[in-house]
């Protein structure tokens, strides 16, 4: 058996050594799952923004990274492009695009995404007429114009030089029925190929024609089709058609008639003769990729004479999503993009992966012994040796060695250099000097607890303690092989029996992890002290079950349950929770493992998530969380739990059901493509607009916008992670979704901001060169300048409104102080003329009497007259008095009686008639804010406005405190019961009523009653 094993390892090694030049490619996809609307993909090019562009058999496809933005062609929209079959995307000197349908030209304007349908006008005015046929533009910015009448024209923008090669039979002139087919830049040369299999190639430095060649017409004898032209690293030409090849081989000077052919003169064998090849690259190792159909992915190294097929695999999304493949793209940063017949779009760069999987079964557990090899603990086959350096396997299982099961569910690796393996349901084995030992439950004190050992530990004195899953924690002297007394919930405080998880923390203590959340447990003294995570702290969920528990070296406690991972901080006294919701791959958590860097990897079911957490300035920590899962090189899944271990050379080592996964956390990051963030779009009120090259202005009854995050790398399900501000807004650095990095802002005010956008690193720190955009939020309409001059003007003639009402009220106010006076004199004159009469009258009376006594008995006739003279005047002044108070009699006869009026203004009339209307209809509980402005002949919106402006009440509160005032009346002086008076006053509850009365009387209504009763 052993031999056996042997044996395989070598052949295994023979294979790697065979296939090192050609490594196993691991493969990204874009399909319609991630945005892409038509997976029927014609070509692929990435500009000089670091846009994806993807030509569809419908539509052209944009991709930033993170999401697809597509573009169609509208027969009513002459700014869309002029069909919607994608064959080829160019890009000029101005970063504008070029798209060919396949019959003509439009350009698109990458700012202002239009299309000019009719890009022959441009290329009029610099000189160069005619209809285009094709056109080339090569990585020095020539324009290479084929037209239908007019030849060939190569044209200089930067210069404004251009040439034209005119149709005609010479050296420098083209075959008059010449139709180009296809064009291919390689270094100074440019390969253009007809439909008749005829070549030219020119030079594009000196711009002249080096040579012509019809041998592919003659090898082919095919006439209009399309032919295809490519150049390999070796310089050697390609041309595909109709799935033939036709090849010449620069060693040879010759040209052969079959790719396979070609390949076996250049020394490379075993390709299928019929394989149809549609297109071929080179890659930056000057490997040949060969895009076939139905056969895959062909790589060939011809200098080390060496092939690797690719084939998609079912369910392994790292593999080519197609067996058909149209097109192959090399990027400007050497990247390779594979365009596939029905399945979208695959992505391969050397830097993308990182990872490694030892292919071994379904392994529960690993540690690492002395010399650096892997020791697992499989879940049906025992336990496997992994020889690192040779990359051989050795299987101890039942029915190879000395161990009582197949299921291993725990190790470690003791600083003697004995192994230790954890079983399930077969006890606990030893690994020592060679030998395995079984230790078993026999129901002795001293002897193994439980048979199902869950979790292993070794504390500084060296013994062993073990977590059993029923029979609580147990210690082992391996020296002696003797075990103490379990600590169990019977004998001592452990909340739990049922133990997952053992670790030995900086301060000597033992931080167990069970199934009633966690303890510390002194391993000297033995006393233990429950914990449990206080959901009452942030107001977070909280999972007893625990299938890990880890203290970092910053003191944090992380605990993995199967709803997400809980992190705790004991010294500020914070509590995170992480789920799917907010950031991990999966919510189900199964391990916990620090690395050397001191970031923590969070193992779930179906991926593996990269946590950095950083400590800020003002106290709190923020985790920067990176997921990856199969997409990335990782195996489908799902992983075990508790299967992580940290080797001493820094790999993070994880099982899973498709062996052992390698993670170098060094790697990560490393070789990446420096890029820069970017806006690449703008949604407003959830409407796509314009690409973002300058300041961005909002109008503000659009308040309510998205910008959408991305860098200029265009890689494939790019991970890169942002952090934003919006200064003037909020200062603080906030961090955007990993996905679907995305930030939205509603509500701004109006104003200047400027959105600032920065690459967060692999360490958790920002990039220094910020992207920065400006936006300018404009002020609503009444805010603008020609509204504010409008309120100037409103308010200058409000001011003079006034001042000319205070005036009027001045006026009217001495009028009414005039009017008062003349009342007062009136009502004086009145008060005068009624006592003063009789009191008046009656002396003038007696001396009218007296007088005539006096001249009945005179006889001097001058003292008579005298008399006279005076009687005649009394008498007059007599007659004057008695006209007065009978012309004031007579007056106040005709005077008219005015009665005073009682001025009520509108505000009280609505008041009234408001509490009318409730007091009226006091016992409906229907009555509402509508009934009321039906009923007041008011719109409802003009009701609230109002109510609340002279009572500070809204209506339903203004209806519930008549209500309650009446009720209070009831409960003073009726007999009714409390229920009854709630019903009355239109209380449909009286528990509702008793608490209203109560916010507004103090004490409830009960209570009230009885107090005034």
């Amino acid at each position: 058996m052993m031999k056996r094993l042997y044996c395989s390892g070598w052949l295994l090694m023979l294979a790697l050594c065979v296939s090192a030049v050609i490594p196993d490619m691991k493969f990204r996809r874009l399909d319609s799952r991630d945005g892409l609307k038509n997976t029927q993909v014609n070509c692929i090019r990435r500009d000089s923004r670091g846009f994806m562009w993807i030509g569809t058999t419908y539509g052209l496809d944009r991709y930033d990274g993170y999401r697809f933005k597509v573009y169609y062609s509208h027969a009513n929209d002459t700014l869309s492009m002029l069909r919607n079959n994608v064959s080829d995307v160019q890009e000029d000197i101005e970063g504008r695009l070029w798209i060919y349908d396949g019959v003509d030209y439009s350009v698109m304007d990458p700012v202002t995404e239009r299309f000019d349908r009719h890009p022959e006008r441009w290329l009029h005015e610099q000189g160069i007429p005619g209809s285009i046929e094709r056109i080339h533009i090569d990585r020095h910015g020539h324009y290479w114009v084929k037209t239908y009448h007019d030849g060939l024209w190569v044209f200089n923008k930067r210069q404004g030089l251009s040439r034209q090669f005119t149709f005609g039979n010479e050296a420098q002139q083209l075959d008059p029925q010449f139709g180009v087919s296809d064009i291919w830049e390689s270094g100074n040369s440019l390969l253009m190929i007809s439909n008749n299999g005829e070549i030219v190639c020119l030079n594009t430095h000196t711009m002249r024609i080096s040579w012509k060649s019809n041998k592919v017409q003659t090898l082919s004898n095919l006439r209009n089709v399309f032919y295809a032209i490519r150049t390999d690293a070796k310089k050697n030409i390609w041309v595909l058609t109709e799935g033939r090849s036709f090849v010449f081989v620069r060693s040879l000077g010759k040209w052969v008639s079959s790719a396979t052919e070609a390949l076996q003169l250049m020394g490379i064998e075993g390709f299928p003769s019929d394989m149809k090849i549609w297109d071929i690259a080179s890659d930056k190792h000057q490997q040949l990729w060969l895009a076939t159909d139905h056969f895959g992915l062909w790589v060939v190294s011809l200098s080390e004479r060496q092939k690797r097929q690719f084939l998609t695999v079912r369910n392994d999304e790292t593999t080519i999503s197609d067996n058909t493949l149209r097109k192959i793209y090399r990027d400007q940063l050497d990247r390779m993009w594979i365009a596939t017949y029905m399945n979208g779009v695959n992505f391969y760069s050397e830097n993308l992966f990182h990872f490694r999987n030892i292919e071994a079964g379904n392994i529960n557990t690993v540690c690492i012994d002395q010399q650096g090899d892997y020791w697992m603990g499989s879940n049906d086959n025992g336990i496997i040796y992994y020889n690192r350096k040779t990359g051989e396997q050795t299987v101890f299982n039942k029915s190879n060695s000395a161990i009582n099961t197949n299921v291993i569910v725990s190790s470690l690796a003791a600083s003697d250099g004995s192994l230790w393996f954890g079983t399930y349901g077969g006890g606990l084995i030893a690994w020592r000097n060679g030998h395995f030992t079984n230790y078993q439950m026999t129901g002795q004190k001293a002897d193994l607890a439980h048979n199902s050992v869950w979790a292993l530990c070794e504390d500084q004195w060296g013994y062993i303690w073990l977590g059993t899953l029923g029979g609580g924690l147990q210690r082992l002297d391996p020296k002696t092989g003797k075990f103490s007394i379990p600590l169990n919930s019977e004998n001592s405080k452990l909340a739990s029996n049922y133990v997952s998880s053992i670790q030995l923390t900086e301060d000597g203590r033992l931080l167990i992890g069970h199934s009633n959340f966690y303890s510390w447990v002194d391993p000297k003294t033995m006393t233990v002290r429950n914990c449990t995570f206080d959901a009452e702290i942030g107001g977070i969920p909280s999972t007893p079950y625990t299938n890990q528990i880890l203290q970092d070296s910053r003191g944090l406690l992380w605990q993995a349950t199967m709803t997400g991972v809980t992190i705790y901080d004991t010294k500020r006294d914070r509590i995170w929770l992480f789920d799917r919701d907010n950031g991990l791959s999966d919510s189900m958590a199964g391990g916990l493992i620090e690395d050397a860097r001191h970031t923590i990897w969070i193992i779930t079911m179906h991926g593996i998530s990269n946590v950095i957490p950083q400590l800020q300035s003002d106290g709190n920590w923020t985790f920067t969380v990176r997921n990856y899962n199969s997409r990335d090189g990782l195996q489908t899944g799902p992983f075990n739990q508790r299967s992580a271990a940290l080797a001493s050379n820094g790999f993070v080592l994880v099982g899973g059901h498709q062996g052992l996964d390698i993670i170098n956390p060094k790697d990560l990051g490393v070789g990446m493509v420096r890029e820069h963030p970017k806006v690449s779009g703008v949604k407003i009120v959830d409407a796509p607009v314009r690409n973002i090259e300058g300041p961005l202005q909002i109008d503000y009854a659009d308040n309510l916008f998205t910008l959408q995050l991305a860098t200029d790398n265009g890689e494939a399900h790019n991970r890169t992670r942002f952090a934003y501000r919006l200064l003037g807004f909020n200062n603080q650095w906030l961090y955007a979704d990993v996905s679907q990095p995305t930030v939205t802002y509603t509500g701004l005010p109006s104003g200047n901001y400027t959105f600032e956008l920065c690459i967060l690193q692999e360490d958790g720190t920002l990039d220094e060169q910020p992207y920065r955009l400006s936006i300018e939020v404009l002020p609503p309409w009444y805010r603008s300048w020609w509204m504010l001059g409008f309120y100037f003007l409103l308010l200058a003639a409000f001011v003079g409104w006034l001042y000319r009402r205070s005036q009027d009220k001045l006026r009217l106010e001495r009028m009414k102080m005039e009017q008062e006076n003349r009342h007062q004199m009136a009502e004086m004159q009145q008060h005068f003329y009624e006592t003063v009469s009789d009191e008046l009258r009656q002396p003038f009376q007696n001396a009218f009497d007296s007088l005539n006594g006096i001249m009945q008995r005179e006889t001097d006739e001058q003292r008579y007259e005298q008399q006279q003279l005076l009687f005649n005047q009394m008498e007059q002044l007599l007659e004057q008095v008695n006209k007065l108070f009978e012309d004031d009699a007579a007056k106040k006869k005709m005077q008219p009686q005015i009665q005073e009026l009682e001025i009520v203004s509108l505000d009280e009339q609505l008041v009234k008639d408001a509490t009318c209307y409730v007091e009226d209809n006091l016992d409906n509980a229907d009555i509402s804010v509508e009934t009321m402005a039906e009923a007041l002949a008011m719109s409802r919106v003009h009701l609230y406005k109002k109510l609340t402006s002279l009572t500070d009440l809204t209506p339903s509160e203004f209806i519930r405190q008549i209500r309650l005032q009446h009720a209070e009346q009831l409960l003073r002086k009726s007999q009714l019961t409390v229920a009854e008076v709630a019903y009355r006053v239109g209380f449909n509850n009286p528990r509702y009523f008793s608490k209203y009365f109560k916010e507004m009387y103090g004490m409830m209504p009960s209570e009230y009653k009885n107090t005034v009763g």
